[in-house]
C-alpha cells in the first residue's frame, strides 16, 4: 500500500452515557461526547463493539482548494479509472474516531491523520475497517484505527475534465466492496481495495450541460444506495427508479424493479428476501420475484428495520421518532427525544440495540426494557 500513515492511540476521556432516561420513553438515554463534533456515521461490529465518527465544528466553514486538473486526454474507459492527488488548506483540529467495547455506554477518543473530517465508516471486525474522508481520500485500517493505508483518492476524473467526489463505501466483507456516490459512479473491489475495477457511469455532461457520453453503463440514475444482507451473496443496489439484484457479491447485477415516477428512493430491506417500498405502496418477500401491496400509514425521511414487523420512522430536523408494529394490527408509538439536534443516522446492532447520532456529539442508546 503506498502512503502508509503511522499514527498512535490518544485515550483522550471516556465519555459516559447519562443516568437521566428520556421522561416520555425510558428505553432510550443519552450518551453524549464532550466534544462538539457533528457526528456523521456510525458503524457496530456487535451490540459490544462499535465506531462513531464525524466532522469537528471547527472544520465546517474551511475552504478546500484543489490543484489544476489534468489535460482533456485522460479518460475514463470501462473497468479502468484515474484518481487524482489535491491539496486542502490547513486545518485546526483532526478529525476524531471514537470506539465503544461496551455497547455504547462509554466511548474513547482516538486519534487519526485526517483533516477533513469522515463522511463514512465500515467496520467489519473490531480491527478491520474503512473511511471515506471529505478531502483526505479512502482509507482502511486493520488495527482498530491505529494505522491507516490509502486505497482510493476521493475526487475521480472520468472525462475530458469531468470529476466527481465518491460520496459512500459499502464493505460486505474484508475483501469485497464498493465506492460510489449518486452522480451513477460505482467502483468495486474484490482485494480490499487494493484494485478497484469501474462498473458503471450513468452520465457525463459537456459544459453546456446536456448528456453527451455513456460509458459502461449498468446502473441507470441517480444512485441512492447499495445493501447485502449478513452472512450471503445476495445484495441490492436502487436507483430512484430501478433496482438491481446481485447474487454474487456484486459481480453481475439484473433489474428486479423499474418504476416509472422517481419514487423508489426510500427503501427499507428487512432480509436479502424482504424490500418494502413505501413510496410505492408495496412489498416483495422472496427477493423482488414477485410484489404485493402494503401500505405504511406514514413514515419519514427514513425508516429502520428491526425486523419485518417492527420500524422506526425518523426525520433529520424534528426530535421525535415513531415506532410502528404491523403485526395483526398497527400498533404506533411516538416517542419525543430531550435534544433539539439533527439526527444524521441511525442502526441497530440487535434488534433490542439501537444508536441514534447527530449534531453537537449526540449519541442516543436504544435498549429495550432497559
Amino acid at each position: 500500500m503506498k502512503n502508509k500513515l503511522l499514527i498512535t492511540t490518544l485515550s483522550l476521556f471516556l465519555i459516559s452515557c447519562s443516568n437521566k432516561n428520556n421522561e416520555s420513553n425510558n428505553d432510550w438515554k443519552d450518551c453524549p461526547l464532550s466534544e462538539n463534533i457533528t457526528l456523521t456515521t456510525i458503524s457496530m461490529v456487535n451490540e459490544n463493539i462499535g465506531y462513531v465518527a464525524g466532522v469537528p465544528e471547527a472544520q465546517i466553514k474551511t475552504i478546500v482548494s484543489f490543484d489544476t486538473w489534468p489535460p482533456d486526454t485522460l479518460l475514463l474507459m470501462p473497468n479502468k479509472y484515474v484518481s487524482l492527488d489535491y491539496k486542502i488548506e490547513v486545518f485546526s483540529a483532526y478529525a476524531t474516531l471514537y470506539k465503544t467495547t461496551d455497547g455504547g455506554n462509554n466511548w474513547t477518543a482516538i486519534s487519526t491523520p485526517f483533516k477533513s473530517g469522515f463522511k463514512d465508516i465500515q467496520f467489519i471486525t473490531e480491527t478491520d475497517g474503512f473511511a471515506i474522508t471529505n478531502y483526505d481520500g479512502v482509507y482502511k485500517t486493520t488495527d482498530g484505527g491505529h494505522n491507516w493505508d490509502l486505497i482510493a483518492n476521493n475526487y475521480i476524473q472520468w472525462y475530458r475534465g469531468h470529476s466527481t467526489v465518491l460520496d459512500k463505501l459499502y464493505f460486505i466483507d474484508n475483501n469485497n466492496g464498493f465506492l460510489l456516490n449518486k452522480e451513477g459512479l460505482v467502483l468495486r473491489t474484490s482485494n480490499g481495495g487494493a484494485s478497484w475495477d469501474c462498473i458503471s457511469i450513468f452520465y457525463l455532461e459537456s459544459s453546456s450541460g446536456t448528456i453527451t457520453q455513456h460509458f459502461n453503463t449498468i446502473f441507470d440514475g441517480e444512485i441512492m444506495d447499495v445493501w447485502f444482507s449478513n452472512n450471503s451473496n445476495a445484495g441490492y443496489l436502487y436507483t430512484q427508479k430501478k433496482m438491481y439484484c446481485s447474487k454474487d457479491k456484486g459481480k453481475t447485477w439484473s433489474v428486479i424493479y423499474e418504476s416509472e415516477q422517481y419514487d423508489i428512493n426510500l427503501t427499507v430491506f428487512v432480509d436479502a428476501h424482504t424490500i418494502y417500498l413505501p413510496l410505492k405502496g408495496i412489498k416483495t418477500s422472496n427477493g423482488g420475484s414477485s410484489w404485493e401491496n402494503f401500505k405504511f400509514e406514514e413514515f419519514g425521511e427514513e425508516i429502520i428495520s428491526l425486523n419485518d414487523k417492527e420500524f422506526y420512522h425518523f426525520a433529520r430536523y424534528k426530535n421525535s421518532l415513531t415506532k410502528t408494529n404491523i403485526g395483526s394490527s398497527v400498533d404506533k408509538q411516538i416517542m419525543t427525544l430531550d435534544r433539539n439536534d439533527r439526527i444524521e443516522e441511525m442502526v441497530f446492532s440487535t434488534e433490542n440495540i439501537g444508536f441514534i447520532i447527530g449534531d453537537n456529539g449526540m449519541i442516543l442508546k436504544y435498549h429495550k426494557n432497559l
